[in-house]
């Protein structure tokens, strides 16, 4: 196994690997392309966004390493390879793989992503020939063993809690016996906890949140038997990372990377994990176990997000009466703070039907996965 790596440093004026330099080559491809609004569909909100995000400093870090780790692999292998890119999004990573003359199939469950990417043959504007499909990495609709590598990239933190190891559960079995999984996610030091804000246990990570030592520790033992992994792997230096790191690393690149916003709340790992032969079934409670700790986390998310906007529509009630009291123009007042309240009051019902659809979403996984999953007595 590879060593886990801490991405904390960058050095802008090392050069890029050859592996590394061809894939940019791409990016810079993708970039013109946005910058110029041509072809037409390059304007597409996503696509715009990520040719300025896959050269943050950070992202340059993880792309190298997972480029570089690719490259050995299809050096070491010799062959052409069958690649699975988890959570492919926008970026080319899969076009790259697939113009170096291997079998690609890349899976991302936004259809308007997905559909984007074939609607508009970017097959044809990066001269690639990857299967693009739209599925959950929690549920791939591939056989047992079917891949060489699988490369997942800065997608676990986007993944619901409980959902993150249903993904990997599943990519590692997907994977062949020898094969590798290439893996990158942003992890950060433990999040103080805020004023009013409820005590949340230091192993679970939070919705949309990056992994903290313990989150990533646990994460860890739960691969441990598919790719021979344990909690130890991780790099002493997550472990000791603290916020002043953190942000010192963004404010240091922030010219570099062009961000509007000084600092994130987060670095990355990578990993290159080599697949068992020990088969992974995960047994219909383990699988229920993940969902509900998914349901946890999300109603978490959601009675924060609730809390905070019936805050806000007690400081617009406030400011009313204050505006109100001080003799300003009460139609113009009204016309403001009405739709103030319509929008944060539209909030309420959103994040209501969210944490509903959610839950109806998850009843219709668990049940496409429960058709995979062993028994309690026949668990292995």
């Amino acid at each position: 196994m590879t060593p886990m790596r801490l991405f904390s440093t960058f050095d802008p004026a090392r050069a890029l690997t050859p592996a590394a330099a061809e894939f940019y080559d791409l990016l810079g491809r993708m970039r013109e392309a946005a910058r110029r609004g041509d072809p037409p569909w390059a304007s597409y909100s996503t696509f715009v966004e990520y040719t300025h995000v896959c050269h943050w400093a950070i992202r340059k870090r993880e792309y190298s390493f997972l480029t570089e780790a690719f490259a050995r692999a299809e050096s070491e292998e010799g062959r052409p390879l069958a690649v699975l890119d988890a959570g492919c999004g926008v970026v080319p990573l899969c076009n790259w793989m697939s113009r170096r003359g291997h079998v690609v199939t890349a899976v991302d469950p936004l259809a308007e992503d997905i559909a984007f990417l074939t609607g508009n043959d970017l097959n044809g504007f990066y001269g690639s020939s990857v299967d693009y499909r739209q599925a959950h990495c929690e549920a791939l609709p591939f056989d047992d063993g079917r891949f060489d590598v699988v490369l997942c990239a800065s997608v676990l933190e986007h993944v619901v809690p409980g959902n993150d190891r249903l993904a990997l559960w599943e990519m590692a079995r997907v994977l062949r016996p020898g094969g590798r999984l290439l893996l990158t996610f942003d992890v950060a030091p433990p999040a103080p906890q805020e004023p009013g804000e409820p005590a949340w246990p230091a192993y679970l990570r939070r919705h949309a949140a990056p992994f903290g030592p313990e989150e990533a520790r646990r994460l860890l033992g739960f691969l441990g038997p598919a790719f021979g992994v344990t909690p130890a792997d991780l790099p002493a230096e997550l472990d000791r990372l603290n916020w002043e790191q953190v942000f010192a690393f963004w404010k240091a690149h922030h010219e570099h990377d062009a961000r509007s916003e000084l600092v994130r709340r987060y670095l990355a790992l990578g990993a290159v994990l080599t697949r068992s032969a020990e088969p992974v079934r995960p047994t219909a409670s383990e699988v229920l176990a993940a969902f509900l700790e998914g349901d946890d986390a999300l109603q978490e998310r959601l009675d924060y997000f609730q809390r905070h906007a019936a805050a806000r529509l007690r400081l617009i009630d406030d400011l009313h009466e204050t505006l109100r009291v001080r003799g300003h123009d009460r139609e113009v007042v009204e016309q403001h703070l009405q739709s103030l309240r319509e929008h944060i009051g539209g909030l309420h019902v959103q994040l209501t039907e969210l944490r509903g659809g959610w839950l109806v979403r998850a009843a219709r996984r668990l049940s496409r996965l429960a058709s995979r999953v062993p028994s309690e007595t026949n668990a292995c």
